[in-house]
């Protein structure tokens, strides 16, 4: 009588089908994060009628709070052109300024 039945090991074709098609592990954080902005910014400033907003309000109220992680996705929309920052002068604030064509693009596309 047996108590216990060792199962052999998964064969290697089994992780690599969950290497290529597990979503998850495919899209980077930065993207997950960006998304998530983007997503905020467009519900609570866009939605609004607002084209910029305080970067410290979007870190501290908004869905990434992690420092590093919400730099990294800032930087990344900006490359994309889909913010801009903008200092001002006097106060030395910084806002994240919202690009116009996209996100009257996004508008567009949550309507239809």
């Amino acid at each position: 009588m047996k108590a216990y039945c060792k199962l052999p090991n998964r064969p290697m074709w089994v992780e690599e089908f969950k290497r290529i098609f597990s979503l998850q592990e495919n899209i980077p954080q930065v993207q997950i994060d960006m998304q998530a902005i983007v997503n905020y910014l467009h519900r609570t400033v866009w939605s609004m009628e607002y084209q910029f907003v305080a970067r410290n309000q979007v870190f501290r109220c908004g869905p990434v709070r992690n420092l590093a992680r919400f730099n990294a996705a800032l930087d990344s929309m900006a490359l994309a052109g889909r913010i801009w920052i903008g200092i001002d002068q006097k106060t030395k604030r910084r806002y994240i300024n919202l690009n116009q064509q996209f996100f009257q693009a996004m508008s567009h596309e949550m309507a239809t």
